[in-house]
């Protein structure tokens, strides 16, 4: 809100304001005198997003087509082994 004072000059109640210069114009202003600046602050968390984001579709991607085959391939496979032993030719094994 802009309110008039003695001297003439109009001052502002925003307090994210300096001389009228809110604080988003001040950011385009500082960007646009400094690109290589404003790609580091922009572009650094854009990268770091893209990278969490391809790093985590290859662990689903590992976790998907690697581990999990091989643990089923191996719970199968224990499984028809346990399956086809006769009951008195079974070794009992005595477990803690």
């Amino acid at each position: 809100m802009r309110t008039g004072n003695l001297s003439g000059h109009q001052s502002y109640d925003d307090p994210y304001s300096f001389h009228g210069v809110t604080m988003l114009t001040a950011l385009l202003r500082l960007f646009a005198l400094r690109p290589i600046l404003a790609g580091s602050l922009v572009g650094i968390p854009i990268l770091t997003l893209i990278m969490l984001g391809l790093a985590t579709a290859l662990f689903l991607k590992l976790l998907l087509f690697v581990v999990l085959p091989i643990t089923l391939g191996l719970w199968l496979l224990r499984k028809v082994r346990r399956a086809g032993w006769n009951d008195k030719e079974t070794p009992k094994v005595q477990t803690l």
